[in-house]
């Protein structure tokens, strides 16, 4: 996300500029050294409170940069970077109606910002309203279409609506977009898990993970498609698969099937033969429960490389 300095500040937008480009390369220590350094000569600039919160959020302390958000707005309540941040931070937090809130608050603000329409869009997404959520990264994708990350958005959103292919074709458009960057694999490799292709899941989780081999959720990730790409649990995960649209999974089916089976006439499906219809899907049944712990004990005798 690219965070212009308004040129009507006017403390030290040289030095803040150095700051946010220390916090993207992951120099948290000089970033935090510079806003600081900056801060005791203004303390109102929003700028300087704008990079500790995000220099907190690299830490993984969001409790810690909503406080330093805050005291920017304390501040400078009109600057909408600092409402949009807060929204990011609420949101990891799962406040999502305080998350709405202060997204509301950076849109009033600028109801063109993309990002924050982007936002937006995440927060109704995590809450189910998926028709506003849908609405809203549109809007953002129509005042910047070659944004990847509102592709990754947009393809969450589809697949949340069980558009497959729709959501394929999102994760595919932030791939071109911006190859180099983790993301656009992540979310890709969650639409191949998706609908049946884990092995091709895999291989982008895998790159993803060269990117940035230090994601924490993208090994977890990577674990779980790792997992279904055992041939133990292989049976279970395209049976999920199949079942993926169908509400109750098997226990849908089950209920079908003896609705079925009570239903035939022993002259057209003999006793034996629907008793053998049961115990197969049993061991189906079985195979399901069973299929996650198997398979995570192998995964502890053989662990999964992603490199």
């Amino acid at each position: 996300m690219e965070d212009e300095i308004p040129a009507n500040l006017e403390a030290g937008p040289d030095a803040y500029e150095l700051a946010r480009h220390y916090v993207d390369a992951g120099r948290i220590e000089l970033a935090e050294e510079v806003a600081k350094r900056e801060l005791a000569k203004d303390p109102n600039h929003p700028l300087g409170h704008l990079i500790l919160g995000r220099c907190e959020l690299a830490r993984k302390r969001p409790k810690d940069a909503l406080l330093r958000f805050e005291n920017g707005l304390a501040v400078a309540p009109e600057f909408g970077l600092l409402h949009h941040f807060r929204a990011l931070t609420l949101r990891d937090l799962g406040r999502f109606p305080d998350a709405e809130a202060a997204v509301l608050a950076a849109l009033r603000l600028d109801a063109e910002d993309s990002f924050a329409l982007a936002t937006y869009a995440q927060i109704m997404l995590d809450t189910g309203v998926l028709g506003k959520a849908e609405q809203l990264i549109q809007r953002a994708l129509a005042l910047d279409p070659d944004e990847a990350y509102f592709h990754t958005v947009q393809s969450a959103i589809q697949s949340a609506k069980l558009r497959d292919a729709h959501a394929r074709a999102a994760a595919q458009n932030a791939l071109r977009l911006d190859p180099d960057d983790d993301t656009p694999h992540i979310e890709m490799g969650l639409r191949l898990f998706e609908t049946g292709r884990p092995f091709a899941a895999r291989r982008a989780l895998r790159e993803a993970l060269r990117i940035d081999p230090s994601n924490e959720s993208v090994q977890k990730a990577f674990l779980q498609v790792d997992m279904a790409c055992r041939w133990t649990y292989l049976p279970a995960y395209y049976l999920d698969i199949a079942l993926r649209h169908v509400p109750g999974k098997q226990f849908t089916l089950w209920i079908g099937l003896v609705l079925l089976l009570k239903g035939v006439p022993d002259s057209v499906i003999s006793m034996n033969v629907k008793g053998l219809i049961a115990i197969v899907y049993l061991v189906i049944c079985i195979h399901s429960w069973i299929a996650t712990p198997l398979t995570k004990l192998w995964m502890k005798v053989r662990p999964p490389r992603w490199n």
